[in-house]
């Protein structure tokens, strides 16, 4: 069994259909104790995102939800999903978090920004997002006004339930930026059961998404595919330019909700446009099946 030094602080060399990355990692770094920190260490749940990611389209809807798309990931922590996404194909992947874990994020998308060559990405980049304040975010920052992103994805977004409203927030926000975003993919691990079932409940209120469970993996943890309610319930693509776009407009012109007090000390997810800036400054019809872990296939709404 690897040490504590070996697992948490060297370098996480993560292998999957051809791909190598190499993640730097700051246990403790962004916060004031010695102890691990959620958003500067590489978990599960990534590595399970990631993987999926990086699956044949054919045989694994994350796979087909990631190739193409325009993807923003939050809470990105180390940036192992997003990179995932920029080697399997995605068009853009901004990867964004609290402007404090920012540095490490910017790190590790210059260490492996070789990976846009293998799928073609034509933009990786970090940015600063504060669930707590996405439209100031947006307002900020014309890498994310501009990001016209088609997926979110995200990998154990909460550890208590303190987060979840912001982050519902959050999410909504984005979809109403984004009105061609209507896919969410996100990778969870039972750290606080309550939590999880939470904001699986407010992003189903408050964004209009509906969850299918594509695979289990480690620790309990699930990979679940989000569609924007409308969407989802499209019948065939030749309906696309009836329904879904009024739904898309709807959400588009709805007013963004107000908040009262909200918690900023959730991670989030954000890019800035330049990988390169950043590190100054201090990754229709869906195939409705993954593999599993153990090699099996699962597929269906929880």
């Amino acid at each position: 069994m690897a040490s504590f030094a070996e697992r948490f602080r060297e370098p996480y060399a993560f292998r999957a259909a051809g791909v190598a990355l190499e993640l730097e990692q700051e246990p403790g770094a962004s916060l004031a104790r010695a102890s691990l920190d959620t958003g500067c260490t590489v978990w599960p749940s990534a590595v399970a995102l990631a993987r999926a990611a990086l699956e044949p389209a054919e045989s694994c809807a994350a796979a087909t939800a990631v190739r193409g798309a325009r993807v923003v990931e939050l809470g990105a922590g180390t940036g192992l999903a997003g990179l995932a996404c920029a080697a399997a194909g995605a068009e853009a992947v901004i990867m964004t978090d609290l402007p404090a874990r920012l540095p490490l994020l910017a790190r590790n998308a210059a260490r492996n920004g070789w990976v846009r060559t293998i799928g073609g990405c034509a933009q990786l980049g970090v940015e600063p997002l504060d669930w707590a304040d996405a439209e100031g975010a947006l307002a900020e920052s014309a890498a994310l006004r501009g990001a016209d992103a088609t997926l979110l994805i995200g990998a154990d977004l909460v550890h208590d339930a303190d987060q979840c409203a912001p982050l519902a927030r959050c999410v909504a926000a984005l979809l109403r930026a984004w009105p061609r975003c209507e896919r969410v993919l996100w990778a969870q691990q039972p750290h606080c059961a309550l939590a999880a079932a939470e904001l699986r409940g407010r992003l189903e209120r408050e964004a209009g998404l509906s969850f299918e469970l594509l695979r289990e993996f480690e620790g309990g943890g699930r990979l679940l595919l989000g569609r924007v309610a409308a969407a989802a319930g499209a019948a065939a693509p030749a309906a696309a330019g009836g329904a879904p776009r009024a739904a898309k407009r709807a959400r588009a012109e709805a007013p963004a909700e107000t908040s009262g007090a909200r918690a900023r000390d959730g991670g989030a997810g954000g890019l800035p446009s330049s990988v390169g800036r950043a590190a100054g400054r201090a990754e229709g019809a869906v195939l409705a099946r993954c593999s599993g872990d153990d090699g099996s296939s699962s597929s269906r709404t929880v």
